[in-house]
């Protein structure tokens, strides 16, 4: 009910810090998506294939 919600510099901090990883997942994410092979599964079953 406040009409002029502030956060406190604590808050902002954490928050920051919150959004900064956030940022880097976020990335990570999108990286992994662009390669189309990462996301499908290997169907092939050869011998000669698997580690």
């Amino acid at each position: 009910m406040n009409p002029h919600p502030s956060l406190t510099k604590i808050q902002h901090r954490a928050n920051r810090h919150h959004f900064s990883i956030r940022v880097l997942v976020e990335h990570a994410i999108a990286g992994i998506k662009t390669f189309h092979c990462l996301t499908h599964r290997i169907r092939n079953q050869s011998s000669a294939l698997i580690d």
